[in-house]
């Protein structure tokens, strides 16, 4: 995890452990002068800080699913490591590497970084062109999500080609029209 932070983010995530069970940590930085990009990483660290300790108990265990946590990596953005960092550091008085929670954390930071961010590197199967020309989508509600669902199933390894992304697409918008 160390491998994924700079200097400036590191001071960045020490702040945001100092202040992250204030009421509104935002309002202290800014009397502080603290710069914008400052006061967005700290504010979304503990952002996602919050959502890794409420989420991260689902992950532990038998019911680890990859798709939940593949939802969660994505929703954690580039906040995902300092915030998985912060939960560590902040709950380590009761949970010890050996924990059920920790133990979480370590299968999220494994699959963003073994599954996640190697899917990164590639391009998506479909994009929005593809599904207005070829199914005659207009940007809407489905489109995101037919969009989401593919993109999700390729970084799981469900999907690898363009032909299966386009089956797959075509099964979403089918099932939404005909309501199966």
């Amino acid at each position: 995890m160390v491998q994924s932070l700079g200097d400036r983010e590191w001071f960045l995530l020490k702040m945001a452990a100092l202040l992250h069970r204030l009421e509104d940590a935002t309002l202290i930085l800014k009397r502080m002068r603290a710069s914008n990009f400052d006061i967005a990483f700290i504010d979304q660290t503990i952002k996602h800080h919050k959502l890794a300790v409420s989420d991260i108990e689902r992950f532990a265990g038998n019911q680890f699913n990859e798709s939940q946590v593949y939802r969660f990596t994505k929703q954690g953005g580039k906040e995902l490591i300092p915030a998985l960092l912060l939960a560590i550091a902040t709950g380590y008085s009761q949970n010890n590497e050996q924990s059920p929670f920790t133990q979480a954390i370590l299968k999220v930071y494994d699959f963003y970084i073994r599954r996640y961010l190697p899917a990164q590197e590639h391009p998506a199967l479909l994009n929005g062109d593809d599904l207005i020309k070829q199914f005659k989508l207009s940007p809407s509600p489905l489109f995101k999500i037919v969009l989401d669902q593919v993109e999700q199933s390729r970084v799981l390894g469900i999907i690898k080609t363009r032909k299966e992304a386009e089956t797959l697409a075509k099964n979403i918008i089918d099932r939404k029209y005909h309501g199966d």
